[in-house]
């Protein structure tokens, strides 16, 4: 597939600060996929992200923090596969999925007692402050995102 090298994304710089940019299209890790972004809800979560409650932390840790920089908001998302990671071998370009919101760690008290919802150490797309090792986080208020092979 024709995979551009830029692409348009609603980055969330800050509380009430979200702005449309030209932004590099990511590259999938080699456990991820690069998704065509066809459509994304507008949470709740989303909006109260964008007036600076990070509903994220008030979930899951009891107590909010600043919303993360560079997030591109958006985690309800469905599309198309348009680029496989080198480890992925279960879907293939062209693939249309929906995409759970977060990654949980697995090994925590909640995790292990089937409430992955409660992960004090998931990744979530669309703004989770976890994602400091790239310039934005992913979500689906974009036309690409990575997704993990697993979600």
């Amino acid at each position: 597939m024709n995979i551009p090298k830029t692409m348009k994304a609603g980055v969330l710089y800050g509380y009430k600060n979200l702005s449309l940019q030209e932004i590099p299209v990511p590259e999938p890790e080699e456990n991820e996929v690069l998704l065509k972004v066809g459509a994304c809800g507008i949470c709740g979560s989303d909006i109260r992200y964008y007036y600076g409650e990070n509903a994220w932390a008030l979930h899951t840790l009891g107590f909010n923090e600043p919303t993360p920089g560079a997030a591109i908001l958006g985690h309800e998302v469905a599309g198309t596969i348009t680029q496989l990671g080198a480890n992925i071998s279960e879907w293939q370009e062209g693939d249309r999925v929906g995409v759970l919101a977060f990654k949980s760690c697995g090994v925590c008290e909640f995790c292990l007692r089937n409430l992955p919802n409660l992960c004090a150490f998931q990744h979530h797309i669309g703004h989770d402050g976890r994602w400091k090792e790239v310039d934005y986080a992913p979500g689906g208020y974009s036309e690409y995102m990575p997704i993990w092979k697993d979600k």
